[in-house]
């Protein structure tokens, strides 16, 4: 059916033709042989297939059969081309689609649609589920994602969902979780470079008083395989790239068999929003490849929360690199951070706390790490650990963070809230603790022995600058540590609560200065013959104007001073100290100046 509107009809001179009666023609009937049947807007005929204008000159609106387009209006030697409005066709069934016949213009048809699945549910829509011509699937409107339900999954809690979820994964692409508990048997294999899986909601930990379920993979009792879920490319030659999990959460029921929650062998990819609980492994494993060499570089973690599970809430295992973290929650894991493998580690806003071992332990990893604005407390040994025992590293970074009491059983103090520890020729150099605070937490009995224990001297050029301490009474011990003897000693300097800490350098030979004895800390020259003193030329290795050394003599051996090539050393005295415990100082005042005033000859 055709429908024409109204027209205003004129003779050749413009004007109107009131009450001109007309017949109507197919534009393709060039004779006007034939008159067209025509019907007016309730469907009755027009009489004798006349169209007649009114006192206006105006026609009536008319409906045509067909899918006519255009038509002519012919009285007497007067034509008019009419347009029609609506050309939708007769007939269709329910189900039809409208769609072209020909390339012809306005040439349409009913027809039946093509590869449309059958099923589907009120709400959903039709979506392709792979680059097949015509593959598609009836999916949830909220998502186009492949939804596990399409292939097969119940979440009903009980239902084995692991082969549908599996097929789903296979499949490639996004991977939509609706609302839900999938239960499963066997570890899911993410395998496919940009893969995205979605779920509805974290949701809660099962058992939880508030046990929000969202979307939650569920560990079943007998559960085969080292992981809940595995981010690994089959061939485990490289890591997986744009890989991205959001808002549900991995639940490991406390099936034994130190099962990992999920580990993840991806690059540039992120997890976020996302809850994993009760794991007998790990909660979260990244790992890297070492042969060949491939570090998980660039992912992003955020608003992560793993808690309960048997080992590490997240364990950054061999080439875990250059992760980000970020406004995530670690609680009652044995260590809720563990650095084994990885390194340049940026975390901020994360909370830390109830581990039943170690907060955040640095474990032969860690280097160029940086933790900031986090909350680390209530560990039941110290919070935090950086050990020398499997490897060295440097420039770890505390910066803005909140300390707070260990929670330990038993009054012993024999728990920190950080210590830098293990064998002291492998060091631990440039870690620096900045603008923190450390504290005991109001209403506990046992306090943390130290705040900062440097416990060997494995510590090496620690920087302990500008962080608050509690008073006295905080501490089982003292705030602060200083059991380091390196060379390279630590800096303590204006801390509240805390004093400055300053510890001999020790010679016992004689030596050319360098920049380490300008650090503020004295240095003391302990042998029993003479020795010697040298100061370098600003070239070598890079003294300024400013330094100052301050050189005590504490063995029987006096200590005369001498000036490197081009340097002068200016004193009103001689260049040797007086007897033993005799001090002098020394200040460089311009390029290879100094002037020495002290205890002389």
């Amino acid at each position: 059916m055709a429908r024409f509107t109204s027209r205003v009809v004129i003779d050749a001179d413009g004007t109107p033709m009131a009450g001109a009666v007309g017949k109507i023609y197919n534009i393709d009937d060039t004779t006007n042989s034939t008159p067209l049947a025509i019907f007016d807007v309730g469907g009755s005929p027009f009489s004798s297939n006349n169209l007649i204008a009114d006192g206006d000159g105006v026609t009536p609106e008319f409906n045509t059969p067909g899918n006519l387009i255009v038509v002519k209006w012919v009285s007497g030697t007067v034509q008019l081309m009419m347009l029609a409005w609506d050309q939708v066709p007769f007939g269709g069934e329910a189900g039809q689609i409208l769609t072209k016949v020909s390339t012809d213009d306005y040439d349409y048809a009913w027809e039946d649609p093509m590869g449309v699945p059958p099923g589907g549910t009120t709400g959903q829509t039709l979506v392709k589920t792979d680059n097949t011509d015509f593959n598609t699937r009836w999916a949830s409107a909220s998502s186009t994602a492949s939804s596990v339900k399409s292939f097969g999954a119940i979440g009903d809690g009980v239902a084995d969902d692991t082969a549908a979820i599996q097929a789903a994964l296979n499949a490639g692409g996004a991977v939509y979780f609706p609302m839900g508990e999938y239960k499963v048997s066997a570890t899911l294999r993410v395998e496919l470079d940009g893969m995205s899986l979605i779920g509805e909601g974290s949701g809660n930990r099962k058992g939880a008083s508030q046990p929000g379920t969202g979307v939650r993979i569920l560990a079943a009792a007998g559960f085969v395989g080292a992981s809940i879920l595995r981010v690994q490319r089959a061939a485990d030659d490289r890591p997986l790239t744009h890989i991205h999990i959001s808002d549900l959460s991995v639940e490991g029921n406390n099936v034994a068999g130190a099962i990992d929650g999920i580990v993840f062998r991806a690059s540039q990819s992120t997890i976020h929003h996302v809850s994993i609980w009760q794991c007998t492994g790990n909660g979260l494993r990244v790992r890297g490849y070492v042969s060949p060499n491939w570090d998980t570089y660039d992912d992003m973690f955020h608003n992560l929360l793993i808690g309960e599970c048997t080992l590490a809430g997240a364990y950054l295992d061999n080439n875990g690199a250059d992760t980000h973290w970020s406004h995530c929650v670690f609680l009652g894991n044995q260590d809720n951070f563990a650095l084994v493998g990885g390194s340049s580690v940026q975390v901020t806003g994360c909370h830390f706390y109830d581990s039943s071992r170690y907060n955040i332990f640095f474990n032969g990893a860690g280097s160029r790490s940086k933790f900031s604005n986090c909350k680390i407390e209530g560990a039941a040994q110290h919070g935090v650990v950086i050990d020398s025992t499997n490897g060295g590293y440097s420039d770890i970074q505390f910066i803005g963070n909140g300390f707070s009491s260990v929670d330990q059983s038993v009054a012993t103090n024999t728990w920190d809230l950080v210590i830098i520890q293990g064998p002291s020729a492998t060091g631990i150099t440039r870690t620096a603790f900045i603008g923190n605070t450390f504290n005991s937490k109001g209403g506990f009995t046992v306090k943390p022995r130290f705040g900062i224990n440097l416990s060997t001297a494995a510590a090496q050029g620690t920087v302990i600058v500008g962080n608050s301490f509690g008073s006295a009474s905080s501490w089982g011990s003292a705030p602060i540590n200083n059991a380091s003897t390196s060379v390279t000693l630590p800096l303590i300097r204006d801390n509240a609560n805390a004093p400055d800490m300053v510890l001999p350098i020790v010679l016992s030979t004689s030596t050319t200065l360098n920049t380490d004895h300008a650090m503020g800390h004295p240095v003391e020259v302990n042998s029993a013959t003479p020795v010697t003193i040298t100061f370098p030329p600003n070239a070598q290795p890079g003294f300024a104007k400013g330094n100052v050394v301050t050189i005590t003599q504490t063995g029987a051996g006096q200590v005369t001073f001498a000036a490197g090539s081009g340097v002068t050393l200016r004193t009103p005295r001689s260049l040797t100290t007086r007897a033993q415990w005799s001090t002098v100082r020394a200040r460089q005042t311009a390029t290879n100046t100094w002037i020495l005033e002290g205890d002389l000859t």
